[in-house]
């Protein structure tokens, strides 16, 4: 179908979405050296506190699809957005592990809410350009990361408190749910039936069954690359303050550096992969990801 002004409109909203959601995460993400110390816990129990805390959005993905069948993309994705304009204060707020936890357990419940619901709109919108989006999309999801993350490393250094910080990017957020709800797709796509699978055309008795085992490797590499993730964004800032002793300013940055690799990666991620191919730039890619943990781990300094 041609894509028309109401589309063009929807789009602009749900890119707007991707980049306040990326600032969102990194504006908390570079003070967990702060919130370590204001609700007194050691380094081991702040990961158990992040790893539980990522329980929410496992709930958020088990429940995410029945919700959309239900009320619509528009509608989880809003809700979703809301509960984090909500939630992100309460981050600043806490005082003691438990109370923690039940942000960063809310948050990864409505974080997951909005981040399926945007995909959804923005994977129909690409579809109906003559050029895709979607790696651009996230590209800017990258992006707002980066300036979330610059802004709370600049704040780290104590000019502004973790609380007033949190609370105008809650404001923000609310700001821009105020320009991206009105554009939004206000139907769904009905999905489209597909034909037979090639695995179903050469010969195979169970393609249901060679289907679930395609499903479960994306799943184990989605798993691996999730690790990874976690590993050198969430844990930079304390690598840097706990293991070489940064300033509160400059473990910030850990993530900061990460972000921007991934802004790099998403925007010529396209290009690179027209130029050497999908399987290469695969294999370039885990052995670069690699090195570069291998490094962040062994170097015994900050600059490096």
């Amino acid at each position: 179908p041609a894509f028309t002004a109401t589309d063009r409109r929807a789009l602009h909203s749900v890119a707007a979405q991707f980049w306040v959601n990326g600032v969102v995460f990194a504006s908390f993400v570079p003070r967990l050296p702060e919130i370590k110390d204001r609700i007194e816990v050691g380094l081991a129990t702040l990961g158990l506190l992040l790893t539980l805390g990522s329980l929410g959005g496992l709930v958020g993905s088990s429940l995410c699809g029945r919700l959309i069948e239900r009320f619509g993309t528009r509608r989880v994705m809003l809700g979703g957005a809301t509960g984090l304009v909500l939630t992100l204060p309460l981050v600043g707020l806490a005082t003691t592990p438990a109370f923690f936890l039940v942000t960063v357990m809310s948050m990864h419940l409505f974080d997951v809410l909005t981040d399926v619901a945007m995909n959804m709109q923005g994977s129909w919108l690409s579809g109906r350009r003559s050029t895709p989006v979607m790696h651009r999309l996230h590209g800017l999801w990258s992006v707002g990361t980066v300036v979330g993350g610059l802004l709370a490393s600049r704040l780290a250094s104590g000019t502004v408190s973790l609380q007033t910080h949190l609370l105008v990017v809650s404001a923000c957020l609310l700001a821009t749910l105020l320009y991206v709800a009105p554009g939004l797709l206000r139907w769904d796509e009905i999905p489209r039936p597909i034909g037979p699978s090639p695995i179903h055309a050469s010969g195979d008795n169970c393609p249901a069954t060679s289907q679930r085992r395609v499903l479960l490797l994306l799943a184990i590499l989605a798993f691996g690359a999730v690790v990874v993730e976690i590993i050198t964004s969430d844990w930079a800032a304390l690598r840097l303050s706990e293991d070489l002793s940064a300033s509160a300013s400059v473990a910030a940055l850990g993530y900061v550096a990460f972000t921007s690799g991934m802004v790099m990666g998403r925007f010529s991620g396209d290009w690179a992969t027209a130029r050497i191919g999908a399987q290469r730039l695969t294999k370039l890619a885990i052995v670069t990801a690699g090195i570069g943990l291998a490094a962040a781990t062994l170097v015994p300094g900050s600059v490096g």
